[in-house]
């Protein structure tokens, strides 16, 4: 266990992510839509996808749950969910991508607060 860099291996993946998030920023697909260039925008929403199938991947042995369910929504079929998998792209086409939902949903200030208090002194007995 002590040769397997699960921090570091995590932070490579993270940084892929980032420059991914990045692109998708640059190339802002709702403003492809809005101009029309259907090109631009199909091509930028399957790295999309294709970013986060590789980065559930990736990241699968510190958020198990979370990456399973991030495969799920876009439909990934079973052979594109291995690591040797990554290094194959662009057999997504065709795929009917599940309901989407966020995998981390943004709290209300005040269940935030609720959330880090009963994290912090234990929950609440009644």
């Amino acid at each position: 266990m002590d040769k397997f860099d699960i921090t570091n291996g995590a932070g490579k993946a993270m940084e892929l992510l980032d420059l991914g998030n990045k692109y998708f920023d640059a190339i802002a697909p709702w403003t492809q839509a809005k101009n029309n260039n259907q090109v631009l925008l199909k091509e930028s929403l399957y790295a999309a996808s294709e970013l986060i199938r590789i980065g559930s991947i990736l990241l699968s042995p510190v958020m198990p749950s979370k990456t399973i369910e991030a495969l799920d929504q876009e439909n990934v079929p079973a052979d594109l969910r291995t690591l040797p998998s990554v290094n194959t792209i662009g057999k997504l086409s065709n795929i009917k991508i599940n309901t989407l939902s966020p995998l981390f949903p943004r709290l209300k200030k005040e269940d935030e607060i609720k959330f880090l208090t009963e994290l912090i002194d234990g929950k609440e007995t009644k």
